[in-house]
């Protein structure tokens, strides 16, 4: 009996550690098919293949539910892929695993940004910090939170510090450059967008910024080509394509060239037909040009599409105008007023209508009304003192020319809707934008003839200069400043080559000139006082040789 006891004994002892080993064995099993899950979601990532690398960590999470690893990388995935919701529920079981997990309130942050709550974001990017995890991606979060915020200067503190973290993030210099277009410092944030892309050529995003910031400066040229670029370098799908046509054509127009602007601005149309500020643009080309029906039909769509848009509704004013529709034009200029009347354009269309139309009295009533909106405008006040003129002729004979002097007046002169856009109101507030087709000024001086060899010679400096080869760098930005003798950048970048060789006193010549061309350029001052405290030291280039 007792033998049979210890068999049955042996027997279940055999079985509980084949039972152990057998687990065990599972185990090890689905740890390493995890592991491949993930290693093979990682490569999809990278490789662009989002969705096929969502569902490889979610084979990961099918062996191991408790990986936070797969679960952030999904939250990071879902929310590249616009699906705030899926991504939300991902954090959530995050937190579920660890309260404390420092990438997971990054993430959080991210998902406040793209829901719009800056303030909710940048509380999460603080706890970040306060647990001590300060990463680039980090400080980054924090500076777009703090942008939105309305406070760019410790935003670009912000990116900063997420450039200074990791120098070879293209992200980080890209965003910084964002904030400097939008505080109007074009050569600073020029220079930034340009180290992006020297990390990342076909980064189309910044392409696209650069463009803008370009324009800005009238470099018309320059723009055009970062607009074709980045629509060259853009992935299918991108979300900015149908507004860089656009802004494309504007640089196209702003140079004379309207057929082909005209070609972008239908291009741009064909992608989103349904587009008031397009639809305006196009329109007020082809009034310019002449071609009134085909302006009056992009007009009446825009009116169409958005009914209570006072600028839609003057300029479509405007082409009733030009086509002999008096009564339909100054009805839809009355309409502009009544949907803004404190917007001094409805008032200034009507009355230039009205002073056009030879009704004096009228015209001066409504101009004196713009005036008091838009007290700084001299074109306002000249038409205004010409409808004065007008209306006290009526009382005095012969002196009927009175109102018509100066320029010859056309219906089409009266101002023309000048979309929202070009610069447009779709871009984020504090965005950099490019300048409005047709606002340049006549006399405005033409990018110099040979900008692109200018701009060649200074992308090439800039890449010695990035290899620290100061001495070769000083030959094509020497070729840079004499092509284009107004591009501070490149009086810049020659300052601070020849800084690093130590020749501080004509490094500071450099600087001085860059400064001169743009006052706020804060990279050049900053570099002219680093010469200038290096000369102090003594720097031995500046001592006086002694002559054999």
């Amino acid at each position: 009996m007792r033998a049979r006891r210890e068999r049955l004994f042996r027997l279940a002892a055999i079985a509980v550690a084949s039972s152990l080993c057998l687990a065990l064995a599972q185990g090890q099993g689905s740890g390493r098919a995890a592991q491949a899950a993930y290693e093979r979601g990682v490569r999809l990532e990278q490789e662009g293949r989002l969705e096929q690398a969502l569902a490889a960590y979610a084979e990961v999470l099918h062996h191991n539910p408790k990986s936070s690893a797969a679960r952030r990388r999904r939250a990071g995935l879902l929310l590249r892929l616009g699906r705030l919701e899926e991504a939300a529920a991902e954090l959530e079981g995050v937190f579920a695993l660890n309260r404390s997990d420092p990438e997971g309130w990054r993430l959080r942050g991210e998902l406040q940004l793209a829901r719009g709550d800056a303030a909710a974001a940048l509380q999460a990017f603080e706890q970040c910090l306060a647990m001590q995890h300060e990463t680039s991606a980090v400080q980054r979060g924090r500076g777009a939170a703090l942008d939105r915020l309305g406070r760019p200067e410790e935003a670009l503190e912000a990116f900063g510090r997420a450039i200074r973290l990791r120098l070879d993030d293209p992200l980080s210099w890209f965003e910084r450059g964002r904030v400097l277009a939008s505080l109007k410092r074009f050569h600073d944030a020029i220079e930034d967008f340009d180290r992006a892309l020297a990390l990342d050529p076909r980064f189309a995003d910044a392409l696209y910024e650069r463009a803008h910031a370009h324009a800005q400066a009238g470099r018309y040229e320059r723009a055009e080509s970062d607009f074709s670029a980045a629509l060259a370098a853009a992935p299918t799908g991108w979300p900015a394509r149908a507004d860089a046509l656009m802004y494309r054509g504007a640089a196209r127009e702003a140079q004379g060239r309207h057929e082909e602007a005209l070609q972008d601005y239908t291009a741009a149309l064909e992608l989103r037909p349904d587009s008031v500020r397009i639809l305006l643009v196009r329109g007020d080309l082809l009034a310019r040009l002449g071609r009134h029906e085909e302006a009056l039909a992009d007009r009446h769509r825009a009116v169409e599409l958005d009914p209570r848009n006072p600028a839609a509704l003057v300029a479509r004013g405007g082409s009733l105008h030009a086509l002999g529709m008096h009564e339909l034009g100054l009805q839809d200029r009355t309409r502009a007023i009544e949907m803004a009347p404190d917007n001094a354009l409805g008032w200034h269309a009507r009355g230039a209508a009205l002073f056009l139309l030879g009704r004096y009295e009228e015209a001066l009533a409504d101009l004196e009304r713009a005036m008091k909106l838009a007290p700084e405008d001299a074109e306002l006040r000249s038409l205004a003192e010409r409808a004065r003129a007008g209306a006290q002729s009526r009382s005095r004979p012969g002196s009927a020319e009175a109102a018509s002097s100066g320029p010859a007046a056309r219906l089409e002169d009266s101002p023309q809707a000048q979309p929202a856009g070009i610069p447009g109101s779709s871009r984020q507030p504090g965005d950099p934008v490019a300048s409005a087709p047709g606002t340049a000024s006549p006399t405005a001086p033409a990018a110099p003839a040979d900008a692109r060899s200018a701009a060649a010679c200074h992308a090439e400096g800039r890449r010695l200069i990035q290899r620290e080869q100061f001495e070769a760098a000083l030959e094509p930005l020497t070729c840079a400043v004499a092509a284009d003798p107004a591009l501070a950048q490149a009086w810049n970048a020659r300052g601070y080559a020849l800084m690093r060789l130590g020749r501080y006193r004509e490094a500071i010549a450099d600087f001085d000139r860059a400064l001169a061309l743009d006052p706020g350029y804060d990279n050049a001052r900053r570099n002219r006082e680093a010469a200038l405290r290096k000369m102090k030291q003594g720097g031995a280039a500046n001592r006086p040789r002694a002559r054999g």
